[in-house]
Order: C-alpha cells, then structure tokens, then sequence
C-alpha cells in the first residue's frame, strides 16, 4: 500500500526533479509544504506532476519578520484555491520569538481567510515549536478553519490531549521516535489520529524512507507494520 510523507520541503533539494520522480516511482503520498506565498506559486508551476504529490500553501513562522503585511494579499488571493495549508503557525524559539506579535497575527489572519470560505475542508499543516499554548488557543478561537495537524509536536501531552479535543492529528517523523518525548507522545495518539512524515531535507529521510517511521509507531504501540499503514491511509482519505 502507498506510503504517506505528510510533511516534506521538495522545493528546498535543489535536485527536485528526480525526487519527484522517486516519489512518483515508489507510490508515495506527499504534501510538500511551502514557507511563503511566492515560493508556493513557484511550487504549483513544476512540482505537481501526480495526483499523489499534494501542494500546501505556507508561510512559514521562521520567516515572518516586520515586513509580513506585503504578504498578506497573495495569501488573501491564494487560500480559496487551497485545500492544503501549510507550513503556518508559530515558533517561540531564540530571535524568532521577538516577532512572536506578528506571527501571531499572520496565523490569525489565515486562519480567518480560511474561516471565511468553506468550499474546502482544509488540512493544515502546522509548526508549534515552544509556542504549543498560543498555537492551541488561535486555532480554538478560529474553529471552523480546517483540520490541524501538528507537525514534530514537542509540547506537553496536556497539551497534546487538549490538540486530541480540538480535532488535531500529529505528523511524526523519524527523530520523534527516538526522543522519550516523542515516544510518549505516540503511545498516547490513537493511530486514527497519526501521520508519518520526514521533513525532509530537515531530516536526511527522504519520502519513500518513511517506512522506517511506520516500523517505529509499530514497535511503540505493539501492533504491525500494516495496520500503521493502513491507519494512516484512511486517515488520509478521510481528510482528502
């Protein structure tokens, strides 16, 4: 059965073209996710060559900085196109935080574009590093927006059960499951609610590799290979 790499950067391998048709070759589902408006355009241009290879617009919270707002109408122009969001949300750690205040409102405002058309139900793909709280709290406040998933979520399992009620799903990569945090954090998701992802070229995992994270997930909650893929698969299409 096809394999899900739910959260991957192709655009950033500058070898992209015979990536995607790896991808392509071993029946690989993809979303690759973008880290601004522009690149997203630049993205639908020449990375959509499979219905397997799915496009999430993005702008990513590492690089919202004082000139944000410019960006604003392209994403206004771009989401109702757009059924996969991604890579949005916040990031708490080191300089970034100094610009926590206008991450903040990027998250609000695409949040409330997505709110304001509903001819999508959305997937979004979202980046909460050491700023879980005030991910979870903007994502309750904009409930109608689509369904979260929270990409190599570090919080608390507080935190990750509070995600659980707001409807989120988790995207788990290959380092997650080898940190005590990320063990803990799968024995507590339901498989009904788990993605495997890489984060590749993040994580030197590429995405016909992401096996390897469907054999870890079994090995921590005791169950096979296949019925991880099989949760995954109709998690997929239960989204999509």
């Amino acid at each position: 059965m096809p394999l899900v790499d739910m959260h991957c950067h192709i655009d950033l391998d500058k070898n992209w073209k015979p990536l995607l048709t790896k991808i392509v070759e071993q029946d690989v589902i993809v979303l690759t996710v973008s880290n601004r408006p522009d690149y997203y355009e630049l993205g639908a241009s020449r990375l959509q060559v499979s219905p397997n290879i799915k496009l999430g617009l993005g702008f990513h919270p590492q690089l919202v900085d004082e000139d944000f707002e410019k960006f604003l109408p392209q994403l206004e122009a771009l989401i109702p196109g757009a059924k996969f969001i991604g890579e949005i949300g916040l990031d708490g750690s080191g300089d970034h935080k100094d610009y926590m205040e206008f991450q903040e409102e990027v998250l609000s405002f695409i949040l409330r574009e997505c709110s304001s058309d509903i001819s999508q139900d959305r997937v979004l793909s979202l980046h909460t590093r050491k700023a879980e709280k005030k991910t979870l709290d903007i994502l309750e406040d904009h409930p109608d927006t689509g369904t979260p998933v929270l990409h190599w979520f570090t919080g608390s399992l507080p935190q990750a059960k509070r995600a659980l009620e707001l409807g989120a799903y988790f995207s788990i990569n290959p380092k997650m499951t080898k940190t005590k945090k990320g063990k803990e954090l799968i024995s507590v998701v339901p498989l009904n609610r788990i993605f495997t992802e890489t984060d590749y070229p993040f994580v030197d995992v590429k995405p016909w590799e992401v096996h390897t994270v469907e054999d870890s997930i079994a090995q921590i909650k005791g169950v096979s290979p296949q019925e991880v893929n099989s949760n995954i698969l109709n998690n997929f299409r239960s989204l999509t």
